[in-house]
């Protein structure tokens, strides 16, 4: 608090970060927006087909309670005997989940991939992870909070659909029927009744595309850099 009000220019990545810097009575003069973003070309160009059985893909560092990886055994509850599926689970120590009571009995059910870097190429996100996107039926972000989800808008480039509680970064995101869908928090046996319906539905990945195409422009890596630039020289001028 006593550093806030002596920095001259904030870049805020999305709209709840901008509501933050508001709540602590800045000049609106000194927030600046702009979004985090992802290279939309690179993930269009790599092709990967779908996974035959019905496929949750969650990707997010092992934090517990901020990613929601806690809230897995309670949704699951309700998909277990109901759909045939497998649900994967990326990220940096997200072994630590195999240690869990209800993941050594459900093991079958779970697939959990240590991070996937990206060591070896320029831009992010990794081909591999990409892959697992575009081969995936469904996004399941869990998080409680978000400064900016950015796995949402790479599961979005995928043209996947996103599923999300009504919460702090995923309702920012989300387009409710759109490219994906909120459901109010804490209520998860519609989480799941949701994930059975998208198994069941014929998502018209065409219609989603198109919509999907226009709303993440913004997020374009390119328009983004160009942006940033932009305001750095009007800072510098003045």
């Amino acid at each position: 608090l006593k550093v806030v009000p002596i920095i001259d220019i904030y870049f805020a990545i999305s709209n709840n970060i901008v509501k933050d810097l508001n709540d602590l009575r800045l000049s609106k003069k000194k927030i600046i927006k702009i979004s985090n973003s992802i290279d939309f070309e690179k993930i269009k160009k790599i092709k990967s087909k779908k996974f035959k059985k019905f496929t949750i893909l969650t990707v997010g560092r092992f934090a517990e309670k901020k990613k929601g990886f806690d809230l897995i055994s309670k949704i699951s509850k309700y998909l277990i005997g109901k759909i045939d599926f497998q649900w994967i689970i990326i990220g940096r120590d997200t072994k630590k989940l195999k240690q869990k009571n209800f993941f050594k009995k459900n093991l079958k059910y779970f697939r959990i991939i240590d991070e996937i870097s990206t060591k070896s190429e320029y831009i992010f996100p990794n081909t591999q992870l990409i892959k697992f996107y575009k081969s995936s039926h469904v996004y399941a972000n869990l998080a409680r909070i978000e400064s900016f989800g950015i796995t949402i808008i790479e599961a979005m480039a995928s043209y996947i659909p996103v599923l999300s509680f009504h919460t702090k970064g995923g309702e920012e995101l989300v387009k409710n029927k759109k490219n994906g869908y909120l459901i109010k928090t804490g209520q998860f046996k519609d989480y799941s009744r949701k994930l059975i319906s998208i198994s069941k539905e014929n998502i018209s990945e065409k219609k989603m595309k198109h919509f999907n195409d226009i709303y993440l422009s913004k997020f374009d890596l390119k328009k983004v850099c160009l942006d940033t630039i932009n305001y750095y020289n009007k800072i510098v001028k003045n």
